[in-house]
């Protein structure tokens, strides 16, 4: 039973990364956001678009600031 109680206590600070994102299809975007419900997407007047994390950051996007 130790076993079990100490990997809950390691993995529970363990951060899983998206590997998909969600950007709004806009030329002027700036940031990439964790999930398609972001409160900033609301906003977006264009298409809202899930791309992989390695190709927002390509596109030098950061993260949200409501999402960090």
């Amino acid at each position: 039973m130790k076993p079990f109680f100490i990997a809950i206590l390691l993995l529970n600070g363990v951060r899983c990364t998206p590997t998909t994102v969600y950007i709004c299809n806009n030329p002027g975007t700036t940031r990439y956001h964790l999930t398609k419900n972001c409160r900033a997407l609301g906003n977006c007047s264009h298409r809202i678009v899930s791309v992989s994390l390695e190709k927002a950051k390509s596109m030098n996007l950061t993260l949200c600031k409501w999402e960090k």
